[in-house]
C-alpha cells in the first residue's frame, strides 16, 4: 500500500505551483498533472501491483458488453411486453437506459481523470469516506455472489426446451441427465474459464460480445421481417402497427399483486415501474468498462484517456440502442395477448412450456413455421447465459482482490491470500484466490436454490437491483462530491480554466453536474419504491419487504461497522489531493464529431463516417 497517490503515466508528478502555471496558460506538459497534498489513507493500488495490463480497449468493451447481454434480453423483454405492453416496456426501459447513461458517463469521467484500479471501492473511499468505499466494494461483491448462482440455475433450466407437444428438446428427461447434472456441470467450467490467462481471455470474450451483437441485431432484422411477411413463402402479413393498435393498446394498466388487481393511473404506473426494475436488473455490468480499467494495457500510455471515455460512451450506446430495437422488433410479430409468452398449463392444454419457450424470440419464429431455428436460438440462449456468468465470477473476483488490497478484508491470514495473484508462469496476474472464493461461494446458494429456481431468482433479482442502484447512488455522489471540489479548485487556481475550457482535460462528461444528479434521484426512486408490491399486496407480503429493503440495511450496517473500527475512515478526500490525468498535447481526440462548416459536405460525411465507426 503507497502512502501517497499512485503516479500513473509517463510524465512525473508537478507541484501545485508549476501546475497553476500550467493551467492558467490552458495547457500542460505532461500526461499526468498532480497536485501536492498527503491525501487520505487507501490512495489506490500502485501501477506495480499483480494484476497484469494486457486487456485492449476492445476487449474491455466486449467484457462489459457479454457481461450485460445474459439471458434477460431474450426472455425478460418478453415477460415486460406482456405484463405492460410494447409502450409500457419501451418506456421502463428508455428510462432505465437513461439513468444508466447518467451513471456510466458520471463513472467514466472520474476513471479518465483518476485512472485506477477497483475504482468502485476507490472513488466512495475518495470522495465519501473509506467506510463508504467498504460499504460500496462489499455490497458490490454481493450483488455479483448473488447473480453467479442464478445465472447458472436459469440456463440450467434454458437447457430443457418444451414449446408444445410437437416441438420440445429436452436433455433433463430421468432416463437422460437430470437437471442437477448441468447445474454442476456448468458450475465446475466456471473455475478453469476464469483461470485463462488474462491476454488470451480478453481475445475469446472479445469473439464471444462480437457473436452475441451480431447474432441480436440478426434477430432484429428478423423479426421486421417475418412481421411484414417474408420470412417464408406463404406467409401473412402482420404488420408494423397491429401491435401497438390492437385492443390493449402499447400501454397495459391492470396490475396483477396474487389475487389483488390494481388498475388505471396506478396500475398504470406499478407496471412502469416493475418494468424499471427489470430493466435495470438487465443493465447491470455496463460499469464493467471500468471496473476492468486495472487490467488495461493502455492505461500507462498517452491514450488512455480517450480511451476510457470512448469505452464508456460505447457500451451504454451499444446496449441501450439494442435492448430498445429488441423490445421494438419483438413487439411487431408478437403482441401482448399471445398466449404463448405465459408458461401457464391452463392456456396449453395442460402443457407445461419451458422458461426459453416464453421468449418473443423463439415464438415469432415458431409461428412463422421456420424448422430448426428454434433449436438452435434455445442453444444459443443457454451459450449467452453462460457467457454472462462468467463475466459476473471475472468481476466478483476482482472486486474483492480490490477490497484485500485496501485491507479491507479479514482475517489478515484470508486477506494475505487474497493479495497475491497466482504465481504459475501461465496464469500470472489472476487473483486465483479471488476467484476461488466467488467460485466456493456460488456453490454454496445453488444448493440453497436450484429447487425453487423461479421463485428464488425473483427475489435474489430484486435484492440484486436495489443492491446495484445502492452503489451506482455511491457513484453519483462520488461525482458531485469530486466536481465540487473541482469547482473550488478553479477559482483558486484560475476560474473556468481546470474542466471548463480546458482543453487538456481527459473527459468532460455533458450536462455535469446535471447528469450525475438525474442518476443519483433515479436510483434512490428505484431504491425507495422497490417494496411498494410487497406493501401493496393483501395480505402485506412481509417476506417481500424484507428481501426489497435489505441490502439497505446491508449497507448502512457495513459503513457503521468499518467506521467504528477505524475512526478516521468517514474523512474523505478533495481534488486537490489526488493527482489528475490529463491529455497530452496535440494527442487525438476520438470519439469527438469533427464537423467544419468550413470544410465540403463530402469531407464532413467523412468525418460523419468515421465518428459512426468510432462506436461500432
Amino acid at each position: 500500500m503507497s502512502n501517497g497517490p499512485p503516479n500513473f503515466g509517463n510524465g512525473t508528478a508537478i507541484p501545485l505551483n508549476t501546475f497553476q502555471q500550467n493551467i492558467a496558460n490552458g495547457n500542460a506538459n505532461n500526461q499526468t498533472s498532480a497536485m501536492n497534498g498527503s491525501g487520505p489513507p487507501n490512495q489506490g493500488v500502485p501501477s506495480s501491483s499483480g494484476l497484469r495490463r494486457a486487456l485492449t480497449e476492445r476487449q474491455i468493451n466486449m467484457i462489459a458488453f457479454s457481461g450485460v447481454v445474459g439471458t434477460g434480453i431474450f426472455l425478460t423483454t418478453g415477460h415486460m411486453i406482456r405484463d405492460a405492453g410494447p409502450g409500457g416496456a419501451l418506456l421502463g426501459y428508455a428510462i432505465g437506459g437513461l439513468i444508466y447513461w447518467s451513471v456510466i458517463a458520471t463513472l467514466g469521467e472520474m476513471t479518465a481523470v483518476l485512472p485506477v484500479e477497483g475504482i468502485l471501492v476507490e472513488f466512495p473511499s475518495r470522495f465519501l469516506g473509506s467506510h463508504v468505499g467498504f460499504a460500496v466494494g462489499w455490497l458490490y461483491w454481493a450483488c455479483y455472489a448473488i447473480v453467479v448462482p442464478t445465472q447458472i440455475v436459469e440456463i440450467s433450466n434454458i437447457m430443457e426446451f418444451a414449446y408444445d407437444k410437437n416441438i420440445r428438446w429436452r436433455f433433463t428427461n430421468a432416463d437422460k441427465l437430470p437437471r442437477t447434472f448441468w447445474i454442476f456441470f456448468f458450475w465446475v467450467l466456471l473455475l478453469p474459464i476464469n483461470l485463462i490467462p488474462i491476454k488470451i481471455y480478453g481475445k475469446i470474450e472479445a469473439v464471444v460480445g462480437y457473436f452475441k451483437m451480431l447474432v441480436l441485431c440478426g434477430l432484429i432484422i428478423l423479426m421486421l421481417i417475418i412481421a411484414d411477411g417474408n420470412a417464408r413463402p406463404g406467409q401473412n402479413r402482420i404488420g408494423f402497427s397491429a401491435a401497438w393498435h390492437s385492443t390493449n393498446g402499447p400501454f397495459l394498466n391492470e396490475f396483477q399483486l396474487g389475487t389483488r388487481t390494481i388498475s388505471g393511473p396506478a396500475g398504470q404506473f406499478l407496471l412502469t415501474l416493475n418494468v424499471l426494475s427489470a430493466a435495470l436488473f438487465s443493465y447491470v455490468g455496463m460499469e464493467i468498462v471500468a471496473v476492468a480499467v486495472g487490467e488495461a494495457k493502455y492505461l500507462d500510455q498517452a491514450k488512455s484517456p480517450e480511451s476510457i471515455k470512448v469505452g464508456t460512451r460505447k457500451i451504454y450506446i451499444r446496449v441501450i440502442i439494442l435492448y430498445l430495437a429488441s423490445i421494438t422488433a419483438m413487439s411487431f410479430p408478437v403482441w401482448s395477448t399471445n398466449p404463448n409468452l405465459k408458461r401457464d398449463p391452463r392456456l396449453h392444454d395442460g402443457f407445461e412450456k419451458s422458461e426459453s419457450a416464453t421468449s418473443p424470440f423463439l415464438i415469432a419464429i415458431i409461428e412463422a413455421g421456420i424448422p430448426i431455428l428454434p433449436h438452435i436460438l434455445n442453444a444459443f440462449f443457454v451459450f449467452s447465459g453462460f457467457a454472462s456468468a462468467v463475466n459476473s465470477l471475472y468481476v466478483s473476483s476482482r472486486i474483492l482482490y480490490s477490497l484485500a488490497k485496501r485491507d479491507m478484508v479479514w482475517p489478515k491470514s484470508f486477506q494475505k491470500r487474497l493479495k497475491v495473484t497466482c504465481r504459475m508462469k501461465s496464469l500470472q496476474g489472476i487473483p486465483s484466490a479471488a476467484v476461488g472464493t466467488g467460485w466456493i461461494v456460488a456453490l454454496v446458494s445453488i444448493v440453497g436454490i436450484w429447487q425453487e429456481p423461479s421463485e428464488v431468482f425473483r427475489k435474489f433479482s430484486t435484492n440484486a437491483v436495489v443492491s446495484a442502484q445502492i452503489v451506482n447512488c455511491c457513484i453519483c455522489l462520488s461525482y458531485i462530491r469530486y466536481y465540487r471540489h473541482l469547482r473550488q479548485l478553479e477559482n483558486q487556481v484560475a476560474p473556468d480554466k481546470l474542466r471548463a475550457s480546458n482543453n487538456l482535460y481527459a473527459y468532460k462528461s455533458h450536462f455535469q453536474p446535471v447528469r450525475a444528479t438525474f442518476g443519483f434521484i433515479g436510483c434512490a426512486f428505484v431504491i425507495l419504491t422497490s417494496g411498494l408490491p410487497a406493501m401493496l399486496k393483501k395480505p402485506v407480503d412481509a417476506g417481500g419487504i424484507v428481501v426489497s429493503y435489505i441490502s439497505v440495511f446491508l449497507f448502512a450496517s457495513l459503513a457503521l461497522f468499518y467506521a467504528l473500527k477505524e475512526p478516521r475512515s468517514y474523512k474523505a478526500g478533495k481534488v486537490k489531493d489526488f493527482e489528475i490525468q490529463y491529455r497530452l498535447p496535440g494527442s487525438e481526440r476520438r470519439g469527438d464529431l469533427p464537423l467544419d462548416s468550413s470544410l465540403g459536405i463530402k469531407e464532413n460525411l467523412k468525418a460523419f463516417g468515421s465518428w459512426i465507426l468510432v462506436y461500432l
